[in-house]
């Protein structure tokens, strides 16, 4: 019953955010060639400070009550479907 109500969320998770913003994918047919996509990443390497701080106040926030808010939320959307 979560799992699918989850699906109906259509909001990018903490992990997609976070690949988006400072992930590197390695495609396997590239898996011969993974010491240069290594230095290719270092290279084009995304984690300036700026980006790191950008990312943890945008997505880490209000910790203390955001699981509170958060199923509030999730509860009233749930509401809203029925």
């Amino acid at each position: 019953m979560l799992f699918s109500f989850l699906k109906l969320i259509k909001l990018p998770t903490l992990e997609m955010n976070f690949k988006k913003n400072f992930g590197n994918e390695i495609n396997i047919s590239n898996i011969d060639n993974i010491s240069q996509c290594c230095k290719d990443a270092i290279q084009n390497i995304k984690f300036l400070d700026k980006n790191i701080l950008d990312f943890k106040n945008k997505n880490f926030y209000n910790l203390g009550s955001s699981a509170f808010f958060a199923s509030k939320y999730l509860i009233n959307y749930s509401e809203t479907i029925k």
